[in-house]
């Protein structure tokens, strides 16, 4: 049987051949990324035209990889979930009395402490979760300084003229 960390791989897999089939790979890290986002105001106005015009793209890309990533975060924990859901459903009857509540019973699966498959689908959906709080809005902050770089581009093309 395979385990988790198995069957994430072949999820991601499948994941990574849908983004090259709607053309959505190439939103890949950029190493040069780091010195673009921490461009002070002066910085930026040192650049030339073509630099702030090639920076804002960069930026642009980077906003698309951290989208990339928040959205290949959420399917992980929809299909995290959704191993959870089977688990407690193929379980639940072994809980509790005809009396206790379905969330009762719920919560009795998943905190057995003889479930290790549970524990561990539970401990990637926390791990994702901080992921996602730690992405969460990044990519459309990443989006706006892109936005800056490109209207200082069109600033000083207006200052040229």
């Amino acid at each position: 049987m395979e385990t988790v960390d198995e069957r994430i791989q072949k999820l991601d897999v499948m994941l990574d051949e849908y983004d090259s089939k709607v053309g959505v790979s190439a939103f890949k890290y950029d190493n040069q990324i780091e010195n673009v986002l921490n461009y002070t105001q002066t910085d930026i106005r040192a650049l030339a035209i073509e630099e702030c015009g090639e920076d804002g793209y960069r930026l642009l890309r980077h906003a698309g990889y951290i989208q990339k990533e928040c959205n290949r975060i959420n399917a992980r924990i929809r299909w995290l979930q959704r191993c959870v859901d089977i688990e407690i459903a193929s379980r639940i009857k072994d809980y509790g009395t005809q009396y206790t509540s379905y969330n009762e019973k719920m919560f009795l699966v998943s905190n057995d402490p003889t479930n290790i498959y549970m524990k561990k689908l539970q401990d990637l959906i926390m791990h994702c979760e901080i992921r996602k709080e730690e992405l969460s809005f990044l990519s459309s902050k990443v989006a706006s300084m892109a936005q800056v770089l490109i209207e200082q581009k069109h600033a000083k093309r207006q200052q040229k003229w």
